[in-house]
């Protein structure tokens, strides 16, 4: 169970940028830190301010934390990906190669919770995001991936997921399938912690049940 101790320390390192933020308090077995976000373009101009909710579940910090916005300035819908105040920062394997674990909660506000908000307020303006979004559930899982391992197609995708989660394998000595040049039995079968992408194979294997799952249901893998 996260502690005490690490929470304040984190709170305590977030509020050097982020001095807007009530102390946190306990919610059940994790914590939740409540406040305004100011949205800082590089100049240093406000942009606008959002209330927040930042849930610190159980398992930080290798697991992820929440945002909630709680001024309801985001329209709780798919399209604006805030399911009932539930914010949907980046696919879940995204946010883990980024920030790797111990996942800081400044480097996430910093990379992932101001992108969001800085990116409604975008699209409220131009009607898209600056960059583009992901596709909602497992179809944004699978272009996450995709990008994350450098990879065009969903049958090279179940493939490497496949071979990471050990639900598959090649002969010892083949070449690894990471791209490494080396044989798979001194690349993947020595180290295999360093072919997850700083992604926890818990989540690594679980979406790739999900991916698998959709993609028998919803189309045949190309």
């Amino acid at each position: 169970m996260v502690t005490k101790e690490l929470v304040y320390r984190e709170f305590d390192e977030l509020c050097t940028k982020y001095k807007k933020l009530a102390p946190p308090e306990r919610l059940n077995d994790g914590w939740k830190i409540e406040g305004e976000f100011d949205v800082i373009d590089a100049d240093g101009h406000r942009w606008d301010t959002y209330g927040i909710r930042i849930l610190i579940p159980p398992g930080f910090p290798y697991d992820l934390p929440i945002l909630m916005e709680t001024s309801k300035k985001i329209e709780p819908s798919a399209d604006w990906h805030n399911g009932n105040g539930i914010c949907c920062l980046a696919t879940n394997a995204i946010i883990y190669n980024v920030l790797g674990t111990p996942i800081s909660l400044l480097k996430w506000m910093d990379r992932f919770v101001h992108d969001f908000l800085a990116n409604h307020i975008i699209k409220l303006k131009d009607k898209s995001y600056a960059k583009g979004e992901y596709p909602h559930y497992e179809e944004g899982m699978i272009v996450g991936y995709k990008e994350i391992f450098g990879l065009t197609t969903d049958a090279e995708l179940l493939k490497r997921l496949n071979l990471i989660c050990g639900v598959s394998s090649l002969a010892r000595n083949a070449p690894c399938f990471c791209g490494s040049n080396k044989k798979y039995k001194r690349c993947y079968l020595s180290y295999p912690n360093e072919h997850h992408h700083k992604i926890p194979i818990s989540l690594l294997n679980s979406e790739r049940i999900q991916i698998t799952n959709w993609l028998n249901i919803n189309r045949v893998a190309k």
